[in-house]
């Protein structure tokens, strides 16, 4: 079985426009830091450019400063590419959504029997998937 970040490597590989997003996507927070990593945003990399989002006027007046820096920290993530310009723009910086609680929903006894035989009947090597996928499905009736 392979790992996914194999997978998503070896894709990438492949796109080699996803491939510089990739390693600069990656690898953001450490080149620039996390304060300055969660008021910008990485837009796009193309023809020799990063655009570069700002939360605001402030941060991109920051930023003009800190142009070259940000620019020698990054050649080493992507490889043989040069990037010589950062374009500063100001627009939306949100930072990920954050995940939605999930409700505790109460199974009855009946519930939980009728998972449990479900499991049972199922390959030993699948039991616990097809557990949380079972149980899943009863909570979202329920609620």
């Amino acid at each position: 079985m392979l790992a996914i970040s194999s997978i998503l490597d070896n894709y990438l590989l492949k796109k080699k426009k996803l491939k510089k997003w990739y390693l600069v996507m990656l690898h953001y927070h450490e080149i620039v830091g996390s304060t300055i990593a969660n008021n910008t945003r990485i837009v796009s990399i193309h023809d020799g450019k990063i655009i570069i989002s700002c939360r605001n006027s402030i941060w991109k007046r920051e930023l003009e400063n800190f142009k070259d820096t940000i620019l020698e920290k990054l050649q080493p993530h992507l490889n043989q590419d040069k990037i010589s310009e950062i374009v500063l723009i100001i627009g939306n910086v949100g930072a990920f959504p954050k995940k939605k609680r999930k409700r505790v929903v109460e199974l009855s006894a009946d519930d939980e029997m009728w998972i449990k035989q479900m499991v049972d009947k199922t390959h030993p090597a699948y039991k616990e998937a097809f557990g949380r996928f079972i149980r899943s499905y009863k909570e979202k009736q329920r609620s």
